[in-house]
Parts: C-alpha cells; structure tokens; sequence
C-alpha cells in the first residue's frame, strides 16, 4: 500500500381549486412526519472540522495515533511528522526513514517502530525524544507495521517479500520470520496471543499464534475481495475487514465464519472502530468514508457516507475525542484532514434509569404516589424491581393500585417480578399488565441497552422459571446473554438480593449463581427490592469479601411505597449506606465508563446518598 407554472394549473401545480384544497390537508397532515424527516436529515454528521497543512511534498501511507501521549504520528516521504493530537502543532520528526509507511508504538516500553519500505528496514525510536535507536534488517519491502501487547513484539508486514519480520521490542532483536504464502496488508493483534492479517491477493486472512510464530489458520474472505484494512472488536472477537470490491466483512476471529458484509466505499484503504460509540469508518479513495454502526455483535447497519476528499483514505482514530485523521495532498499541498461529528449520535446527554421495588400497596398508597411525584420530575428510563402490586400481583391490584401511581411512566417503564407477583397464577396479572416489554411471558427476564451499558432483568423467583442456577434455563440464558453484549458497562436488576441488612429477609443465597455469573462477566452494578429499605454496599464478590477491582456494587431499593416491615437487622459486610424511614427512589446517570447515583428522597424527607463510580 503506497499513495501517490404550466397552462391548466396554478402555482402549485393543482388542475382546480378543490384539488388544490384536498392536498393541501393531506400535506397539513402529513407536516409532523415531514419535519420528523427534515430533522433527521439536518442533523449534524461527521464532516471535515480542520485541516492541518504540513509543509513539504512527497507520498504519504499509515497514521497512528498515541491517545495518552496525545501524539499523531504521519508518514510523509522520507520521514515521520509528529503532530499534538489536540492543537494540530507539529512538534516533531523523525527523518531518514525513506519510503516511510506505517508506525507502530510500545508505550509500556517507551519506544516506537517505523517500517522504511525502500531500504527493507524498522527504524526504532523513543517515544518522548523522537531520537533514532537504532535499525533492525526485515524482509524485503516492510508496509503494515503492529506492536503485538501479549508478547512485546513488533510485527512487520513485508510486501514484497510475502513475509512478516517479528522484532523483540524491548531489544530490537529478530525473533523470526513467518513466510505468509501471499500478499500481507494491513494487521491486528487481539492482545490474547494472535495476530491477524489480510493476504490482499489471496483474499484470505490468516491467524498467527504470536508466540510461537506459527499460522494457525487461514481463512477465505469470501464473498470479501482484495482485503485491505483491518480494525478489530477485541472483547467480542470480531474483525472488520474493508475490502476493495466495496465491501466491508464482519469475521469471528475464533472460527473464520465471514458473518455479514455491508457496502461501503470505492478503493478503501483503512477501517478503524470506535468501540465507545459502537461506530466503524472505512476510508475510502473515491474521498468518502463509509460510516457502519454495530447494532449487536453480529448485526451492523450503514449509517453515513461522510464526503472527504479524493485520495484520502489512510486514516487513524482518537479514541478520546472521537476525531478521525486523513492524509492527503489536494493542490499540492500535504495536509491532515480532520473529521468528526458535530454531537454525539445518540443523545447529547447520557441516559438516566430511575426507579425504586416494593411500590403499590392497596391497603395505603401514600408512598407509591409520593415516589411517582419524584419519577414526574425525572426523565429516562425506570426500572420497577418487583412486588409492584399488593398484595397478590391480581390483575385488580395492577388496575386499581399500580396504574394510578407509576402507571403513568408504563410507556418508559422496564419492569422485573417480584414474589407477590407470583401470588397470581403465572404471574398473570404482570404478564398481562405490561406485555411484550417485560420479555418471554414464561420466563420474565431480558435485556436491553442504554446508551453505552447494557441493562438485564432478571427473574428471582427461581423456582417459578426452572432455577437460577448456572445450569439451569436463565442461567444459561444469562452467560449467552453477557458473552453477546456489546455494551461496554453492565448492569443488572431483580427483585431478592443476594446481600441485605433487613430484618424481615436478609441475604437471599438462592440467587448466589446469579451474582457468581454476573462477577466473572464484569458486571457492574446489581439492584433488588424486597426488603422495605434503601442500602448501599461497597464493591464485593458474591462471597461477600470486599474487592475494589472487579467487584459489583449492590442496591437494595424495596422503597418504592409499601409501608411494612421497614426494619435493619445487624449490619451485613460492606454496608456503606442505609436508611428505612423514608420512601424513595434511586435515580443513576450512566456515563459512556462510569456512573453516578443519587436517592431522591420523597418530599419533607432529608435522607439522601450519592456517588459515583467507574465501570470495569
């Protein structure tokens, strides 16, 4: 890869003034949906904001970006232009590295690698001086060029040599060199021990183990050709290969399996992915970029076709601002293209869940409707964690006391059930109440996403649902569901908590199996009812031992209004915060890696606990 008015009608066009009059309703009536449309295609997208004219001629090929060290790094002709990511500043070079290509930085080791096309050499530099180390020898015409974490090494990609040499990168010493039978392009390594890359003539890729230097596996791109550029989903295995017969493949990098292909630009030459915003971008030639979001794991959707310039189509991504870098040289003059969108896609705000358990008492339904006023004042999304309707759950008890509290956010409501629930046959009355939204009818859990966390509602009434083992239905459903998501945050809700200071239940061991797959997914936060109380617990295990790395913190919110048996026992480990005197409901703004939480106590009521905390 190298660059170089009629007779008969009025104004309108209507024959008569009583047609004129009849489409003049219908557009009246149809000018909602028209400005729905008008808005949508109005809407900010990516498009250049910057360039960044540098000066000097000469060819161009890979960018790389350094997000901590707030560096770009830009091939141009004989050498390497360091820019400042954030204003655009050339702040440095690296020189004498002719038919420069690509650049690959180890931070952890402080050094960085340039693969020099003409004289079959890697030049190593350190990352703060930008002063040369020395050269390693490679194969006969390096272009891509990786750093591989798992293993400290350099992988240069040779084209014309069908090779790849791999460098040592703490000492700069040749480990070996794989002879890859085609045409390499661009790579990845999934930081697991594999490199992966595209053999452009052969329309393959193909998996190395990186430690051992062997190909494990060489797989056809089909209905993919020519694959040229590589970006990778790492936690979910997926490789998104831009190819120059217009498509872009989504592969699973454990088996091969080419999942889908979705159309994309003339002559691409870089696809890189934004895992925040779920988003992927394809540079291509024709002076577009091909704009894919991921929808799930392996269902993906073309969202925009952004307009660049002819011949920019290398490309790199600031996973901090979200800003994407293009080279290019339109009149003559080198210059940095930089593109990015004019809001997020989503939302200009991150999302809200709200909510609270153990809401509609029919007996006394001063608490349901207290917390409703403060669920009226709130937007986003509720959550309802069980025993909404007192007593039994009946079809009665949703009518007459749940709907005329939290009834009136049933449209932005998420629900779980809760033991009164089951009161009624099935849980017929919730099951009828809410519908499609509170999932399969027999088994009432699901999921869903939230901006860039994935929300799970679980059912707690284990024995209504076959268990809640690992073994059993939701069980198994529950670590399909987590080895799925995309979402980079997780949380999950239902009713019976694992860990709970309340004297009328305390800890429910029977959904330890829950929590144990929950833990070992990465999750994030837990919520539960039950016990007529709020308690908040420090980050823990599912034994109950504090873990401030990987642990998931735990609600207990069972103060959505029912008024008995609102009374702590002896403190469990690791309660931070609890109080059973004041109805409330926990109200939690998710951030894109991180989370605040806040109790909105009922009003006249003073009790209240924040916080935020950071994703896994």
């Amino acid at each position: 890869m190298f660059l170089f008015g009629c007779e008969g009608h009025n104004l309108l066009g209507f024959s008569t003034q009583e047609d004129a009059l009849k489409r003049l309703v219908i557009l009246a009536a149809l000018a909602p949906l028209l400005n729905v449309v008008a808005s949508a295609q109005s809407a900010p997208g990516y498009h250049i904001i910057k360039r960044v004219p540098i000066p000097g001629q000469g060819s161009w090929d890979y960018l790389t970006v350094d997000e901590k060290a707030r560096r770009l790094y830009v091939s141009h002709g004989t050498q390497v232009e360091v820019l400042d990511v954030d204003s655009g500043a050339v702040v440095g070079k690296i020189p004498n590295t002719l038919g420069v290509h690509g650049i690959a930085i180890a931070p952890d080791l402080g050094r960085g690698f340039v693969s020099d096309g003409k004289t079959s050499t890697v030049t190593i530099f350190d990352l703060k001086t930008l002063k040369t180390l020395g050269t390693v020898t490679s194969g006969k015409g390096p272009d891509a060029i990786i750093y591989d974490p798992a293993t400290s090494r350099v992988f240069a990609f040779n084209g014309d040599g069908n090779s790849t040499t791999v460098i040592q990168a703490a000492d700069g010493k040749v480990a070996g060199t794989i002879d890859l039978g085609g045409g390499p392009e661009f790579a990845n390594a999934d930081s697991e021990g594999h490199v992966f890359d595209n053999l452009e003539d052969q329309s393959l890729v193909v998996k190395i183990d990186s430690r051992n230097l062997k190909i494990e596996a060489r797989w056809p791109t089909a209905p993919c050709q020519s694959p040229s550029s590589m970006a990778m989903d790492h936690p979910h295995h997926r490789l998104f290969i831009g190819c120059r017969s217009k498509v872009m493949a989504v592969m699973n990098s454990d088996t091969g399996q080419v999942i889908t292909t979705l159309p994309i630009g003339d002559h691409v030459d870089a696809t890189v992915f934004d895992s925040e915003r779920r988003l992927i971008f394809n540079s291509n030639g024709e002076g577009t970029i091909t704009v894919i979001h991921q929808d799930s794991m392996d269902k993906y959707s073309v969202v925009e076709s952004v307009k660049t310039v002819p011949r920019a189509k290398t490309m790199a991504l600031d996973p901090k601002t979200h800003q994407l870098f293009l080279s290019t040289a339109e009149a003559g003059q080198f210059e940095i293209l930089v593109v990015a969108s004019g809001e997020p896609r989503a939302s200009t705000s991150d999302p809200v869940l709200v909510g609270a358990g153990d809401i509609a008492s029919c007996d006394d339904l001063a608490g349901a409707y207290a917390t409703a006023k403060l669920i009226d004042k709130i937007p986003g999304t509720v959550f309802a964690t069980g025993d909404l309707a007192y007593p039994n759950g009946s079809d009665k008890d949703f009518s007459n006391c749940y709907a005329p509290t939290w009834g009136r956010f049933k449209d932005r409501t998420r629900p779980a059930p809760g033991n009164h629930e089951y009161h009624s046959t099935g849980a017929s009355g919730y099951v009828r109440y809410f519908g499609a939204v509170a999932g399969d009818p027999l088994k009432a859990y699901y999921s869903y996403d939230l901006g860039q966390w994935h929300i799970i509602s679980l059912n707690s009434e284990c024995a209504a649902v076959g268990g809640c083992s690992a073994a059993s239905e939701q069980g198994k459903w529950l670590q399909q569901d987590l080895k799925n998501r995309v979402a980079g945050c997780t949380l999950a809700y239902f009713h019976k908590p694992l860990f709970s200071s309340g004297l009328a239940h305390g800890n429910d061991v029977e959904v330890n199996p829950l929590w144990e797959i929950l833990y070992h997914a990465g999750a994030d936060i837990v919520i539960n009812g039950h016990d007529h109380d709020y308690e908040r617990f420090a980050l823990q295990d599912p034994n109950g031992k504090a873990d401030p790395q990987h642990g998931i913190r735990e609600f207990v919110v069972g103060t959505g209004g029912k008024n008995s048996h609102r009374i702590f026992a002896n403190l469990v480990a690791n309660s931070e915060a609890h109080q059973a005197d004041t109805f409330g409901v926990l109200k939690l703004t998710l951030h894109p890696k991180s989370y605040d939480w806040q109790f909105v106590p009922e009003e006249g009521k003073t009790f209240s606990d924040s916080g935020s905390g950071n994703c896994h």
